[in-house]
């Protein structure tokens, strides 16, 4: 008995050993570079500008969650699995609410993942078979969507301009001055939007602008004034960027039975009751109202 105790005591020890300090898996990793926007041959999109801040990742069917792209990821799956990467927006421009952009395709790849090995992948995606297009206007041609004048002064409009372009060879341009430092414009009152079977909707606007400018809806019911409402804003940014605005809330709870209007307003700022600056310039171009 004493014999085989001496013989276990040592087995134990290195048991124990083990458990306390088990042995470490070596990960894979995966570099995850930023998406890029392809054409879809199947629909009419326009331009394929983005602003795809985030993914959201898949590994083998491990959930790796939501990152910022560009992202250096440890993955403890080895050998071929396959990754699926979601194209994630920031709604409305805001950092802290950031979703799956329903009209983007996701993209998905198999990889050998090996420990210490970092595999880099280029996600892409396009704009899915299924998305509808109400308008694009990319302000490519004389005259625009923009040419209901809501705020009676015909000094104030959506013109086309070539001097500052984003792409192509236009982008529509609104300028405001001392004389004229207001403007409220909206869709063609003839060509109202019908939404209502839309399970999602979402305004895409690529901006450049010296002011704040406010972006919204117009609501026709057969019977009834249409009123607009402003629900989403933009900053003064100096260098172009692309937002996307969540319509699907007011779509969902609205229910316009004529249809909608995007409607744009903007108004030189204001200090201690007085206009503050002499003029400013709002630029725009690919403004979609896309749905599905």
């Amino acid at each position: 008995m004493r014999t085989l105790l001496w013989f276990l005591i040592p087995l134990l020890g290195l048991a124990s050993c083990d458990l306390i300090n088990p042995e470490e898996e070596v990960p894979a990793y995966l570099y995850i570079d930023e998406f890029t926007l392809g054409p879809n041959p199947n629909i009419n999109h326009g331009s394929l500008s983005s602003r795809i801040t985030n993914a959201y990742v898949f590994v083998g069917g491990d959930v790796l969650g939501l990152v910022s792209l560009p992202a250096l990821l440890p993955v403890t799956l080895t050998g071929e699995q396959e990754v699926i990467i979601d194209p994630m927006i920031r709604d409305n421009g805001v950092a802290a609410t950031v979703n799956l952009y329903p009209f983007y395709q996701r993209f998905s790849v198999t990889v050998d993942l090996q420990p210490t090995q970092i595999d880099t992948i280029h996600p892409a995606t396009r704009y899915r078979d299924d998305a509808k297009f109400a308008f694009i206007e990319d302000f490519e041609f004389t005259g625009n969507i923009f040419d209901d004048d809501r705020d009676g002064n015909d000094a104030t409009f959506v013109d086309t301009t070539t001097v500052e372009v984003f792409e192509g060879n236009g982008s529509g341009r609104i300028h405001l001055t001392k004389d004229d430092p207001f403007i409220e414009v909206a869709t063609d009152l003839d060509q109202l939007f019908d939404l209502n079977d839309a399970g999602r909707a979402y305004l895409e606007v690529n901006y450049k602008t010296d002011i704040d400018v406010i972006f919204g809806y117009i609501g026709h019911n057969i019977s009834g004034s249409p009123i607009p409402e402003f629900v989403f804003g933009v900053n003064p940014k100096d260098s172009w960027n692309k937002i996307y605005f969540n319509l699907t809330d007011i779509i969902l709870t609205t229910n316009f039975d004529k249809g909608y209007q995007i409607v744009i307003t903007a108004g030189l700022p204001i200090a201690g009751g007085e206009i503050a600056v002499e003029e400013g310039d709002i630029y725009l171009d690919n403004i979609k109202l896309v749905y599905f």
